[in-house]
């Protein structure tokens, strides 16, 4: 093969395994962006409650946005892109910090649409109660019913 083509394709594959290296930063700082903002919206969320049992699994939940942003920061580094996420991060937030009271209702919304999911399985499972009592009741009435036979 001509020492042109060899020169071609070597200098084609490098700007393809740059172009993928620059998308894959893009791609995971956008990731870490979305992440940041969302850990950032659940640790304001968990401000608002009393200290507790909801405030401690938000807390957690918090907790597992950042072992996920640490995750990506090893994917960056392993792929060489970590100047490409940091760069797609900061964009991300700057986008997402100019819808801060957005985010923050939509991070409320979400909350209350869970709680009610809650309440609505808590008065299914009292209903599921109130039946399983009822059918003892009268399971015990139609025992006494024959003992008394």
């Amino acid at each position: 093969m001509p020492e042109g083509v060899r020169n071609l394709r070597q200098r084609i594959q490098e700007q393809t395994v740059r172009s993928a290296r620059n998308f894959c930063g893009d791609s995971l700082g956008r990731l870490e962006g979305m992440l940041q903002g969302d850990r950032a919206q659940l640790e304001d969320l968990a401000k608002q409650l009393p200290e507790g049992d909801a405030e401690a699994r938000i807390r957690d939940m918090a907790g597992s946005y950042s072992k996920i942003e640490e995750s990506l920061h090893q994917a960056a580094r392993d792929v060489g892109a970590e100047d490409a996420v940091g760069e797609a991060a900061q964009q991300a937030q700057e986008e997402a910090a100019g819808e801060p009271e957005r985010a923050t209702r939509g991070a409320r919304d979400a909350a209350g649409a869970a709680a009610g999911r809650v309440t609505g399985t808590v008065r299914e499972a009292s209903g599921q109660v109130g039946q399983i009592a009822e059918s003892a009741q009268e399971a015990v009435g139609q025992v006494l019913n024959r003992v008394g036979q």
